[in-house]
């Protein structure tokens, strides 16, 4: 397995469906990344729809914390926000944020998933400490010079992979879910 292939490839991580995308694969912790995957670079906001959409997760009784490279004092204040754990300077792709969250969770690697927006320091971290990873988009296009210049090498491995296809109309399954949304794209 290629450590940079995400598991799987969603626009947002809204759009990730918690049963059959999280639940039904056996996965009962999920570590979210922060910057550009829970929250907007560009105005420090969490989506409203990304946060009903950790509410949920925790109501299904799914542990969810977050888990950044940042070491900014205002990452810890999501969690009052959110309501969830927060493991800041985890020095992705480096184990510990991912080690942090276990011990606390006190789960097996199986049952871990992360979520982020960027292969090298959240798919490529996770798959190095043996866990699953979905990859997101970007939720703004505000990325430092550093990340700007990852961003170009992860073009070039995501280029051909599109980010799953999410049907609102009550697709009775997901093998239907392609076809439906075409239909309702019609």
């Amino acid at each position: 397995m290629n450590a940079l292939i995400p598991d799987g490839y969603f626009a947002s991580v809204a759009d990730i469906d918690l049963t059959f995308d999280v639940l039904n694969k056996g996965y009962t912790s999920i570590l979210l990344d922060i910057d550009n995957t829970v929250r907007s670079r560009c105005n420090n906001l969490v989506p409203h729809s990304i946060a009903v959409w950790i509410e949920k997760a925790c109501s299904l009784d799914i542990r969810v914390c977050l888990v950044s490279n940042n070491w900014h004092q205002n990452i810890f204040t999501m969690q009052s926000e959110l309501g969830i754990p927060v493991f800041g300077k985890a020095l992705k792709p480096l184990p510990f944020g991912f080690q942090s969250a276990r011990r606390a969770f006190q789960v097996e690697k199986s049952q871990m998933l992360m979520i982020g927006d960027q292969l090298v320091t959240d798919i490529l971290g996770a798959h190095w400490y043996g866990i699953a990873a979905y990859l997101v988009a970007p939720l703004a296009p505000c990325d430092p010079p550093y990340t700007a210049l990852m961003r170009r090498f992860e073009a070039g491995v995501v280029a051909s992979r599109f980010p799953k296809p999410v049907c609102r109309a009550g697709c009775a399954t997901q093998q239907s879910v392609a076809n439906t949304c075409r239909e309702h794209r019609a």
